[in-house]
């Protein structure tokens, strides 16, 4: 049932459609609306604004021309905007009139009416015949699918909306056109509650709604009464309210209530008030008699009358006449004492400042001890540079002789780089410490032959000896040495700049890999090393706080004293062939133990890094 009633809705509304007012073309077309169901002849068009037509003409006509693009993209909103837009710059009918269908095809009919009505007042006398009976059809038409709301408020003055929009204030006019379905009705003025309704209104309906605004109350009534019907009156918050019983409009929050009379006085009592929510209040006068207030600054010290406790801070209460003996006592604080006369209806107010007790000042602390800076641990962690002042101590076996001259020779001396780590304990100029070192240095030697076929010291045949065949024996020496020991180190003093010299004894152990790369042939007899005595020496500059970060900047030397020279292991002769003049020869090249290392080995290099510490 109700979808066939929504379906019938539809339907009828879907043939309250009028042309659009389109502008003028050679041979005027049906725009996008022109199919609907009810039409009407359009007025002949407007003619496109002249070259020396007003501004706004040529404006209104811009935004005219862009909501007929619109309209025939299906994008009504964005039509309605134009149209709006060219009517309130110039107000022609034909821009209403599509203002009134874009609102139909967006299914808003209250407000499709609306602007139907108002072209029928504003234009009617622009429109021809026929368009007119059509506008009038479309209104009638369309008050089927909508329905109005009428409203009776018993303020004028109110403004009025219909789900958020201002639709007026009241009186309102005439009824509003709403379309149908529910909708949320709001009715306000300043100084009363808002009225709000939920409402449902269907299709033809005619729905009254009588809004009754009430005051917007922010305050609560209180009724004081006396018990007795005693002659008093109300006091609320130190104030006279007249006499009792008395009704009084308060704020919210909480207030002091009281009763005073000739000789007569209540309780003082504290009430709540909540708004728009009454109380009532029933005091008992009784015979007056004096009071007593004592009040101590910052709300300090316990409170005795009559040597007895009565309260801690701040304390009033009603006393019998005569004499009362106040005190009032705190930890730290002199005691204050006095007596106090109380006389009938009267208030006496003791207000109390205690005063501390003197203290004698603590004795200042002990100075702190003075550590000395240079006293205590650091550590220091450096980059060094190796040069062999000695050289290695190789020997390549076999050597260049009688049997196989070299043409060439060309040895190097070992390079190469590491780090050194420092740890240890400052007694002032004189340290000791632990070090530890790592360096990596490389060097090589060649050897070059020159020997042509059938030349002395040639191979004749494959299984003879190299000899001088034509070649460069390339030999590559890696060698990774860590040192460990421990020394001693010393050190000026000063605030920025310290020189620094220090020795350690200790432990080497090197390692030394060989490499040897002949024509097709490469040879690695593998890794040997040795243990050995070393001595580590640096000097330098600390450049830096003490203590604190220090940049360290020197030179090092680093000693071994090996015991004997290290050798490589061997091996048999290994074949070689070289091509010369397209023919290609071999032989075998002899590989014996390789003599590394011998006698002491000297390095020396800079040194660059930081100490922490001292």
């Amino acid at each position: 049932m109700f979808d066939g009633r929504r379906l019938a809705v539809f339907a009828l509304a879907s043939s309250i459609a009028l042309p659009l007012a389109a502008k003028p073309t050679p041979a005027p077309k049906a725009t996008p609306a022109a199919s609907a169901s009810v039409s009407a002849a359009a007025p002949p068009p407007p003619a496109p604004p002249s070259p020396s037509a007003a501004p706004e003409e040529v404006e209104a006509r811009k935004h005219f021309d862009i909501g007929l693009k619109l309209y025939k993209e299906k994008l009504y909103e964005a039509a309605l905007v134009e149209f709006e837009q060219s009517y309130k710059i110039v107000p022609r009918p034909g821009a209403l009139r599509n203002v009134a269908q874009c609102q139909r095809d967006l299914k808003r009919f209250a407000d499709a009416y609306a602007a139907y009505e108002t072209l029928l007042a504003k234009h009617g006398s622009q429109l021809a015949p026929g368009e007119l009976a059509a506008v009038k059809k479309a209104i009638k038409d369309l008050e089927s699918v909508t329905g109005t709301i009428s409203f009776e408020v018993n303020e004028p003055g109110a403004t009025v909306t219909v789900d958020g929009r201002d639709v007026g204030t009241t009186p309102l006019p005439a009824p509003v056109r709403v379309d149908v379905g529910p909708h949320l009705v709001r009715v306000t003025k300043t100084g009363y509650e808002a009225f709000d309704q939920q409402v449902k209104v269907l299709a033809t309906q005619a729905l009254s709604i009588d809004a009754k605004l009430t005051k917007d109350i922010k305050t609560g009534k209180l009724i004081v009464n006396e018990k007795s019907g005693a002659a008093v009156n109300v006091w609320i918050d130190d104030i006279d309210r007249g006499p009792a019983p008395a009704t009084v409009e308060l704020s919210p929050g909480a207030h002091i209530v009281e009763l005073r009379g000739e000789g007569l006085a209540s309780p003082r009592k504290m009430v709540e008030i909540v708004a728009k929510v009454d109380g009532t209040v029933t005091l008992e006068a009784t015979a007056l008699r004096g009071r007593l207030r004592v009040e101590t600054f910052g709300k300090k010290g316990t409170i005795y009358v009559d040597d007895k406790k009565v309260g801690e801070g701040t304390w009033e209460a009603e006393l019998s006449p005569g004499t009362h003996r106040v005190k009032v006592v705190a930890p730290g604080y002199e005691p204050h004492e006095r007596l106090v006369a109380i006389e009938v209806g009267q208030t006496v107010v003791d207000a109390v400042t205690l005063a501390p007790i003197p203290v004698a000042p603590p004795p200042p602390p002990p100075p702190a001890p003075v550590r000395d800076p240079y006293l205590g641990l650091y550590g220091r962690l450096a980059l060094l540079g190796g040069f062999s002042l000695t050289g290695a101590g190789e020997s390549v076996r076999p050597g260049c002789d009688d049997s196989r001259p070299c043409a060439s020779v060309d040895d190097s001396k070992p390079m190469g780089a590491g780090v050194a780590l420092h740890v240890g304990h400052s007694f002032g100029v004189f340290s000791a410490e632990l070090v530890g070192a790592f360096l990596a240095d490389v060097h090589e030697t060649k050897r070059t032959y020159t020997g042509q076929p059938f030349s002395p010291g040639f191979p004749t045949t494959t299984t003879s000896l190299a000899g001088t065949m034509a070649r460069t024996e390339k030999y590559e020496f890696l060698s990774l040495a860590g040192f460990a020991g421990v020394g001693g180190r010393a050190t000026s003093k000063d605030d920025a700049v310290r020189f620094t010299i220090g020795a350690a004894l200790g432990a080497v152990y090197r390692n030394v890999n060989l490499k040897r790369a002949a024509l097709d042939d490469e040879w690695r007899p593998g890794a040997t090393g040795y243990f050995a005595p070393a001595l580590f020496l640096d000097a330098g500059l600390l450049l830096g706080n003490t203590p604190g970060f220090k940049l360290s900047v020197g030179i090092n030397a680093w000693i071994d004293f090996p015991g004997s020279a290290l050798e490589s292991s061997g091996e048999g002769p290994r074949p070689v062939s070289t091509s010369i003049g397209g023919v290609t020869y071999y032989g075998q090249l002899e590989s014996p133990p390789q003599q590394l290392r011998s006698s002491t080995q000297i390095y020396i290099g800079p040194t660059l890094g930081f100490q922490f510490g001292r």
